[in-house]
């Protein structure tokens, strides 16, 4: 069996916060995020066609650093079968597996979860769960983002359902996704969550549309306002994470 892989992390310590883990990115994704910080990963031909057991003998190699695989990307669901099949040799070695998505795959996530292979999700929520304020930000058209929408609250569900934990995930952009408004729909949407993280939006060569390439990151006062807003919201446990001081948990003040 083959799987697309954009980039290994051999030991990643902030992907799964507290477990070191093997992050594995992989190719091909169902958004065109004109902000997109991998955006070489989109493509659904991009990176290397390597064998399933290739990359478990590169893992193999970091047993003795990490405790748990990741996968991400791009878009990891859109390789159910390699991706379930590299989970199920991860939990024979005994190791824990966590899966990074957009959530537009909620029967991937539901088998991976019935078959015991993920330990914990982390759902990259990209704007308030409203097809034209997603449509922006994703860059597809509305009657897409719609059904989306669905499938994302479908991934929630399986989770719970599952009792999967559910990290949410928001990139924080300016001019984009950085209004009080749009963190508190995401929040009273979602506050079921185990964690809220709001992400510094970083620009890099990479990002498709010039704008976004000379955009300056928000600030950190900018991601702490915000995240007072989720806290207001009634989420139980909010972290913002910038460039210069990573993950940080925010209190209520």
């Amino acid at each position: 069996m083959k799987i697309r892989i954009g980039g290994i992390v051999g030991v990643s310590t902030i992907d799964w916060v507290g477990r070191p883990t093997t992050m594995l990115f992989l190719a091909g994704c169902s958004f065109a995020c004109p902000w997109c910080q991998n955006a070489r990963l989109i493509p659904s031909d991009s990176g290397f066609l390597v064998s399933v057991s290739e990359v478990e003998e590169r893992i193999s190699k970091n047993l003795r650093l990490i405790d748990s695989v990741g996968f991400s990307g791009g878009e990891p669901t859109l390789q159910e079968e390699p991706v379930a099949e590299i989970s199920r040799w991860a939990k024979h070695m005994g190791l824990g597996v966590f899966l990074n998505t957009n959530g537009s795959s909620p029967c991937v996530v539901r088998v991976l979860i019935e078959g015991g292979l993920v330990d914990r999700v982390a759902l990259d929520v990209k704007a308030p769960l409203m097809a034209d304020e997603y449509s922006k930000v994703i860059g597809r058209s509305s009657s897409f983002c719609a059904e989306v929408i669905g499938k994302i609250r479908e991934t929630v569900h399986a989770c719970s359902e599952g009792k999967v934990p559910v990290e949410i995930r928001t990139t924080i952009i300016p001019g984009l996704v950085d209004r009080p408004d749009q963190i508190r729909a995401i929040s009273r949407d979602l506050k079921q969550c185990e964690r809220y993280i709001l992400q510094q939006f970083v620009p890099t060569e990479d990002v498709p549309d010039l704008r976004f390439r000379d955009l300056p990151p928000p600030s950190r006062e900018d991601l702490l306002r915000l995240a007072e807003i989720a806290l207001g919201e009634g989420v139980r446990s909010v972290f913002i994470r910038d460039s210069l001081r990573g993950l940080e948990r925010v209190e209520l003040q």
